[in-house]
């Protein structure tokens, strides 16, 4: 991944808007570098450059991703006991006969632990997109 790309992912876990991460990467540009320089050289790691930016509590979308998966998972287990406990009142088959409780466990955990992958790609490589009337960045 290039400089840039990385400095992007940085600031988005630091809560900078990307308004913000397109004005941070236009001056990032503008400076001019030497031949034998990079940016990495100039302004330190993406790490170290994005701390010199003020923390912000911000909601990204890989974090929605994975809060929506959380709740939708544990609807669906919350929802799997209650059909459980009202099927084990009547006589016959209950819920567990036909699927398994690891089954629904083990499936819901591996649901949120594919939310929370694909949350995290989300917010990794999703570009930074600058607002209407600005140049790209």
């Amino acid at each position: 991944m290039t400089y840039e790309q990385k400095l992007t992912f940085q600031l988005r876990l630091r809560g900078q808007t990307d308004a913000e991460i397109a004005e941070i990467l236009r001056e990032v540009r503008a400076h001019p570098l030497a031949d034998a320089e990079s940016a990495e050289s100039v302004f330190g790691s993406p790490e170290g450059y994005a701390e010199n930016f003020e923390k912000k509590k911000r909601r990204t979308r890989g974090s929605a991703i994975v809060a929506v998966a959380v709740v939708i998972a544990v609807a669906f287990f919350v929802g799997y006991i209650t059909i459980g406990l009202i099927l084990r009142n009547e006589s016959g088959p209950g819920i567990s006969d036909f699927i398994p409780t690891w089954a629904v466990s083990g499936g819901s955990v591996v649901f949120v632990g594919i939310a929370t992958l694909t949350g995290f790609l989300v917010d990794y490589l999703r570009p930074v997109t600058p607002k209407v009337g600005q140049e790209p960045a």
